[in-house]
């Protein structure tokens, strides 16, 4: 795995949108709800989701392969290290698209080898035009939706310098990644894609 972009990519004023910030949330309340006390995070980005769970009281380990983006540790997510079941969950979000295809199911294993108890991942997704929205009703509160409509044709698999592919891209449908995390081993308690950033899906994995 090679750094592709400089650390002032995070920065730059444009990384950090409304609908990347609800992700951070997701990611949060997810290793949350996970009752994790332990937690190696694969790509840091600008360090908002580390910083939040380190003053919620939870051990956090960071790890990228860009050194300038200060981590505790530098290297490869298909290499990670750290010992067997060294912390509770790895949270590894929008890292994987990053590396060809022919890599993910041992970055997974990496991931699923370090974690005791689990594994948060989110990956791009492009799968279908989707509508989302919400609205309130007297006596029955809050309620959201999303309508997926499926694409003519696929959007064709490209390198474009950072994502060597992307859920729902052509040879890409969800079903794959899904069957590739399969082969590691781990179980799939839940994935889902997030309604106000349905780019993002994320996947919850727990150790059999």
């Amino acid at each position: 795995m090679r750094k592709q972009v400089d650390h002032s990519h995070y920065t730059d004023g444009l990384y950090d949108t409304r609908e990347r910030f609800l992700s951070y949330w997701t990611q949060i309340e997810l290793i949350a709800q996970a009752g994790a006390q332990s937690v190696l995070e694969i790509g840091v980005g600008v360090g908002l989701v580390n910083y939040y769970l380190k003053k919620t009281g939870i051990s956090v380990t960071s790890m990228d392969i860009d050194p300038d983006l200060g981590t505790d540790l530098v290297g490869s997510v298909t290499d990670i290290p750290l010992e067997d079941n060294s912390v509770d969950f790895a949270l590894c979000c929008q890292v994987l698209e990053h590396l060809p295809y022919d890599q993910f199911v041992n970055a997974v294993s990496a991931l699923k080898r370090v974690a005791r108890l689990g594994i948060v991942l989110s990956l791009p997704d492009v799968t279908g035009l989707v509508f989302a929205g919400s609205f309130r009703l007297p006596k029955f509160g809050m309620l959201q939706g999303m309508l997926t409509l499926p694409r003519l044709r696929p959007i064709e698999n490209k390198f474009d310098g950072q994502h060597y592919w992307e859920i729902g891209k052509r040879g890409f449908p969800v079903d794959r990644i899904l069957a590739s995390i399969g082969e590691t081993g781990i179980n799939v308690e839940r994935h889902f894609r997030l309604k106000d950033n349905p780019y993002h899906r994320f996947f919850v994995l727990r150790q059999a």
